[in-house]
Formats: structure tokens, C-alpha cells, sequence
């Protein structure tokens, strides 16, 4: 599948007009936010250069703004992704009200429902016999979406979803927690939103550090991207399911009737809406029809209702 001009737009200019009217709007709300988008926005960008450079599972078309040279260039549409994920996450979590320990599980939920609708649509597939060169360089056929970033999978990855490994979205759920739950950790435990800016952006800085080696523990250590599939999908599973289990289990005390924060819920509007209408329209993963877009469609579903679980209450009384 050719990689579009439209398809360029689409996976980088919203992405970032978003992410810089987030800095925006928390900027008038919360400085300690402000800092957060950044450092997340750093955080992110700096991940992908490490992950490309060392381990070859991934490279990037030409998505027009572009860190670093081909093939281990990063584009800042997606470092941009990575801010508006950590931001949209938490700002929906503080909402609803779960304890500030608790809330890190529903932003990691909020995060991979987004990637789950995104990733099938805007990257492809190569399986390869050797992963060690850089992707950008394997020669062979693709499958999967347009082509903004291309995944080199191994022959006999045990566990996908649509022509992504799954393990990919594992480590995307473990990554926005443990990087949220650090940043609240530093908010709740070294008063954060006291402190003057500089003061922040060291508790920042050392959230990320943090982060960094607990993904490096929970993902490399444990190695969940090369066990059996039934064991990644049962571990997948179960992280999707565990905000759900506690939102439930608090039903009656947390805040459903928030009144719609449409400044924050516009970025994940746009990736569900646009990237299931153009996995539809482009007739990603054509094998699988009619079910390969029913599921998307369910998936975007699913991940707009988790979205607006604050504001459920507000929706309702509006359409009674």
C-alpha cells in the first residue's frame, strides 16, 4: 500500500497542531502540566531514538519533520503522540476521581485503545529472518496499513493484532503507566504543584528516569514480547481489563457528571474517527473483511466510551 500525501498530513500535522494546544490550555491551568506534556514529549522522542538505534524492530517513512537522518530518524508528529497520550490519559483519570495510585491503569488503558485504532492503519508489516539490520533496509512484501512507520516481525511471532505484534501494545499500556504513575507519585509525594518551575522539571526529569527502569524490568526483564501467545494475551487482557475492574468496583464514589472537557478529548476523537474511517476507506488487511473493520470500529468504540467514562453522567441527563 503507497504511502499518500494525505496520509502524511493525517498521521503528523493534527498530531502536532494538538499537541502544541495542549502546552496551550494547560499552560493557562497548571504550570506542573505544562512540564509534564514536555518532559513526556522529550521522554517519548528519546525512546524511540534508543529503541530504533539498538533493537531494528521499526523504522519510519519520511513523515516530513524528521529528528536525525534516515534509517534511524524519529518524526516529531510522534513525540508529539507520546505527549498527547500521557496528557489526555491523566487528565481523564484526575476527573473520575480513582485514588491517585490507581489512576496510572486507566491512563495506560485511554493510551493503547488509541494505538490499538491508530497502529493496524498507519503502519505495515514485514516478516524477516533476520532482524539485526536496520528495517528501513529489509527488502520483501509488507502487510497492514499505509506505511508511516514499517515493523520488522520476526518468522513465528507467537501473538498479533491485525498485522501488529502484540507485544507492542503490552509495552505501550506498561510504558504510559509506569510513566504516569511516576509523574503522580511525584505530584502526590513531593508536593510538585508547590515548587517553582525549575523544582518541577527536576522531579520531572527523575519521574522519567524512573520510569525508564521499571519498563526496562517489567518488559526486557520479563520478556513478554517473546512469550507464547495465549501468555501475552491473557497478560494483555488482564492490563485492559484492570481500570475497568476498579472503576467498578468504585462506582459509587467516583465523578461520572464532569462536564465535557472538549479541549482535552478533540486529540483522541480525531485519531479514533480518522484512522478507523481511513482503515475502512483503504481496505487495510483486506483478507480478514468484513471483519478486520468491525473490529476497528468496535475497538474505537470501546476506547471513546472509556474516553468519556467522566462525563457519563453529563451525557445522559443531556439526552433525557
Amino acid at each position: 500500500m503507497t504511502l499518500t500525501t494525505l496520509d502524511v498530513f493525517l498521521a503528523t500535522i493534527p498530531t502536532i497542531v494538538l499537541a502544541v494546544w495542549y502546552v496551550y490550555r494547560s499552560s493557562r491551568i497548571n504550570r506542573f502540566d505544562t512540564l509534564t506534556i514536555l518532559v513526556a514529549f522529550a521522554y517519548g522522542m528519546a525512546l524511540e531514538v534508543l529503541s530504533i538505534k539498538t533493537v531494528h524492530e521499526y523504522d519510519y517513512a519520511n513523515l516530513w519533520f524528521m529528528f536525525g537522518s534516515a534509517p534511524d530518524w524519529v518524526p516529531y508528529s510522534v513525540g508529539a503522540g507520546w505527549a498527547a497520550m500521557v496528557y489526555v490519559g491523566m487528565q481523564t483519570s484526575d476527573r473520575i476521581g480513582l485514588p491517585w495510585w490507581q489512576r496510572p491503569f486507566l491512563d495506560g488503558a485511554v493510551a493503547t485503545l488509541v494505538d490499538l485504532v491508530l497502529d493496524p492503519g498507519a503502519s505495515n508489516t514485514r516478516q524477516v529472518l533476520v532482524d539485526k539490520i536496520p528495517c528501513l533496509y529489509q527488502t520483501g512484501p509488507v502487510d497492514g496499513g499505509v506505511g508511516a512507520w514499517t515493523w520488522c516481525v520476526p518468522q513465528g511471532t507467537p501473538a498479533f493484532w491485525y498485522t501488529v505484534q502484540l507485544g507492542n501494545f503490552i509495552g505501550w499500556f506498561v510504558i504510559v503507566l509506569s510513566l504516569s504513575f511516576f509523574v503522580r507519585a511525584a505530584r502526590e509525594w513531593c508536593k510538585a504543584d508547590e515548587r517553582g518551575w525549575l523544582a518541577q522539571l527536576g522531579l520531572l526529569i527523575a519521574a522519567s528516569l524512573l520510569s525508564l527502569g521499571a519498563i526496562t524490568v517489567l518488559l526486557m526483564g520479563t520478556k513478554i514480547a517473546t512469550r507464547p501467545g495465549p501468555v501475552q494475551w491473557t497478560v494483555f487482557i488482564a492490563l485492559l481489563a484492570s481500570p475497568l475492574v476498579l472503576v467498578l468496583a468504585q462506582r459509587r464514589t467516583l465523578k461520572f457528571d464532569n462536564p465535557v472537557a472538549w479541549g482535552v478529548v478533540v486529540w483522541p476523537i480525531y485519531i479514533h474517527v480518522a484512522w478507523t474511517t481511513l482503515f475502512i476507506a483503504r481496505r487495510v488487511d483486506p483478507s480478514w473483511w468484513p471483519w478486520a473493520p468491525l473490529g476497528i470500529v468496535a475497538t474505537a468504540c470501546t476506547g471513546l466510551a472509556v474516553l468519556f467514562l467522566p462525563y457519563l453522567g453529563r451525557l445522559r441527563a443531556r439526552s433525557a
